[in-house]
Parts: C-alpha cells; structure tokens; sequence
C-alpha cells in the first residue's frame, strides 16, 4: 500500500475479496489528506489487474494495468465535479450508470469512483441510488468522502462504510521526517496545521503556508502586546477567509488550555512558548466568549461576508480582551 496508516483497512478488503465478499458499494470516509483517493485507485487497479500478488496489489506488469496507468481502461470511471468546488451532476451519474450496465471488456469487475461523493446535487443522488439498490454483478462503486453527512441516508444505508483515521501523532511525524526528509520542527508545525493528516501537512507545505501563519502569529502576538489592531490588519487580509479564522480559533483554543492548566493537549505545539506569554494577558471567560464569536462567523462562511469589516472587528475584539487584563491592574 501507499501509506502504512492504510494498511489495516486495505487488509480488511483483501480478506473479504479472498472470501468472495466485496460489497457492490464502498463509502470510504475519514479527514482530508490520509489518501482516500489513492486507496480507492489502488483497490480499483487491483481488481482489474490480470495476476495481482498474495497481498492483492496490482502488478504493475499486465496489459490491465498499463491500461489503467495510461487512464484508458475501459472497466475503470471516475466521476468528480467538473470543476472544483462545483457539484456532480446528474448527467455525469447517468453517463456512470450507463457505463455499468454494459458487459464489460475484459470479463472481470467494473470499477467506478464518485468523489468527493457528498459534492453529488440531489438529483444525482438520487439517480445513483437505483444502481446501489440493484447493483450490476461483478461490479464495485466507491464513494469517497470526507464529510458523509451530507450524503442522502438513502445512499448511506446502502454502502457499507470504511472509515479512515489519522495515524497517532508520533507516526505521522515519522512518516513526514523519515519518509518526506523533512525537518522535524518543520513536521511539527505542518501536522498542528494539518490535524496531523500527513497528506495535508504536505500539500500545506508545497503552498508555503508556515510562513503566512508565522506571520499572523506575530500580528497576533503584537496585539496582544498594546499594538493597534488596526495597523496590524494588512497580513490577515492577505488570506481568503475562512483560513485566518480557522488559525485564530485554534491559538485561542490552545489559550484556553494553558489558562486551564492542560497545556499537553496544545493543536499548536511549535508555538507554546508564544501562546504561554500571551496567555498571561487574557482573561479565561472571554476567550470562551471570543471563541464562540469565531465559531458563529465559520458557521456564516457559506454567506456573503466583508472580509475587511469582518477581521477588523474580530481583530478590535481580540486587542479589547487582550488589553483589558492588563487596564484592571
């Protein structure tokens, strides 16, 4: 496999394909960035593949497989929006279902993979859902995706559902320093961001995205300071929201846990020693309080916002809680 934090579900398919019981439908669910993608590809070239090994991997030698390398297997569909952020239409689901009531070319399984599946419209969930009621034999639809809740119930309760979890912290640091030869405090820092995705941490890494964060943490840390919320608005601007929202409840998040007194539990560890001098400043009620206020605003993303007005009342709240500890002196 990929990844060694995909070798358990992987193992659990190929039992079950030895055992000649593979669902007709797969959801693979779990957070962005723990190779979902990869994994379904993966299962879908070993099924077409003409002599896979013990351990179910596609050979990488057959005429199947160069096909499918090449991204011309006949047996082998991938549904995904047209454009990004856009939905799956229905006339993309029934091109698939067309596709898979046909024989197939060489005599084995069909293929196909919907992702990201809660991205499909209702009309073509709904036109899916004739095909996972009365699947074509021989056949295998996997939907891949990270938020499954917006999935119809109709479409869940006809799949059966492989769930993926982030490997621990420390496996996921040794993957990123050992395999990616990346520098351990750069690994750290990337896996806070990432939610210790490893994927993610990557991909986050590629974007320069460190230092961007590095960037609001010291505006951050400057308000806190006595600076002017309003003269340190420039770098948050600079970011599509909900991003800088997104950073900023984390660093609270991780206030609240140092006031608290369980600061082992800290999303940013590469910034403790930052957060721990800030912490000295505020107040534990009103970070709970301004905490709730972000919450609200990520909740409102989906709607039309001012990104300017909108950070800079955050910002103006931030320097009214951050200054008030040290005025009550």
């Amino acid at each position: 496999m990929r990844y060694p934090w995909t070798q358990a579900p992987w193992t659990q398919l190929q039992v079950r394909r030895q055992q000649q019981r593979l669902p007709h439908a797969l959801l693979l669910t779990g957070p962005k960035g723990l190779g979902k993608t990869g994994f379904a590809r993966d299962l879908a070239q070993s099924l077409l593949c003409e002599q896979p090994s013990s351990e179910g991997l596609a050979c990488q030698q057959c005429r199947a497989c160069a096909r499918f390398a090449a991204a011309t297997h006949p047996d082998f569909l991938v549904v995904e929006p047209e454009e990004a952020g856009k939905a799956i239409k229905v006339d993309q689901i029934r091109d698939l279902i067309a596709q898979f009531t046909l024989a197939t070319h060489q005599g084995g399984y069909r293929v196909a993979i919907v992702q990201p599946a809660e991205q499909m419209n209702l009309a073509a969930a709904n036109s899916l859902l004739k095909t996972l009621e009365e699947p074509p034999a021989d056949s295998l639809l996997v939907l891949v995706s990270a938020n499954p809740s917006l999935l119809p119930a109709t479409i869940l309760s006809r799949c059966q559902r492989l769930d993926f979890s982030p490997p621990s912290h420390a496996e996921a640091l040794a993957w990123l320093s050992q395999e990616q030869q990346i520098p351990v405090d750069e690994a750290e820092a990337l896996l806070s961001l990432a939610c210790d995705a490893p994927l993610s941490a990557l991909a986050l890494r590629e974007e320069s995205v460190l230092a961007q964060r590095q960037a609001l943490f010291q505006s951050f840390t400057a308000i806190a300071r006595g600076q002017s919320a309003l003269a340190n608005l420039d770098p948050w601007l600079k970011l599509a929201l909900p991003t800088p929202i997104h950073w900023l409840s984390s660093w609270i998040n991780d206030l609240i846990r140092v006031k608290s007194g369980v600061p082992a539990g800290l999303r940013n560890r590469d910034l403790r020693e930052g957060l721990q001098n800030i912490a000295q400043r505020v107040d534990l009620q009103g970070l709970f309080d301004f905490l709730d206020e972000l919450h609200n605003i990520l909740r409102m993303q989906r709607s039309p916002l001012n990104a300017q007005m909108l950070m800079e009342g955050v910002l103006l709240r931030w320097q009214s809680l951050s200054t008030a500890k040290a005025d009550d002196k």
